[in-house]
Formats: structure tokens, sequence, C-alpha cells
């Protein structure tokens, strides 16, 4: 894939996943959390999310350095990418189980129940 347009269709998906995965745990958390936690746990969610941020920059530029040695420069600049891929299918296959429709009506029904 070295076209602009599958690039930029690549990207396209990206930020339309992301924006569905914000809209969905957010709409989540408020139904779930009570109204006098909810702030503190989206500022732990929030730390958590874009405080990896600079952690994952890190390794990535770390993954060029390391490939940039044995491999041409434009293989080092897409491996970061691969890896990146690869622990979300990964994190996917562990936690896509995990996370049924069952468990999430459970919490929401015990939230109400709390309320």
């Amino acid at each position: 894939m070295t076209t602009w347009p599958s690039v930029w269709l690549l990207f396209a998906a990206m930020v339309f996943v992301g924006t569905l995965w914000n809209v969905i745990t957010v709409s989540f958390r408020q139904s779930v959390i009570p109204d006098e936690l909810l702030g503190r746990v989206n500022s732990v969610y929030r730390f958590f999310g874009w405080g990896m941020m600079p952690i994952g920059a890190a390794l990535g530029g770390l993954i060029v350095v390391v490939v940039d040695s044995f491999a041409s420069r434009e293989v080092a600049l897409r491996v970061p990418w691969l890896v990146a891929g690869a622990c979300t299918l990964l994190m996917f296959a562990v936690a896509g189980p995990r996370l049924t429709t069952a468990k999430f009506a459970a919490a929401r029904a015990a939230a109400a129940v709390d309320r």
C-alpha cells in the first residue's frame, strides 16, 4: 500500500472506528457510573488514554531505530504501524469474547439498582 488513496482510506476507517469507540465508551460510562464519581472515572480514563500517546510515540520511534539498523528506511517506517495493528488484533482477541451484550446489560441493570 504505497498509494495515497489507500492510506487515505485506512486513515478514514481509523478515524471512523475511533469516533465510534469514543461514543460507545462515553455513553456506557455515563450510564453505569454514579454521577458523583463520573468526573473522576472520566479523568482516569483520559489520563490513561491520552497519557499513553507519548509512550506510544516513543516506542514507535524506538521500533523505527531498531528496524532501520537492519532493514531499509521505508520498511522501518512501516513496521510501527504493523506492530500497532498486531497489538490491536491481540487486544481484540483477548477482550472481544469477554465484552458480551449480557455483561453490558448486567452492568446497566446493576447501575439502575444502585441509583
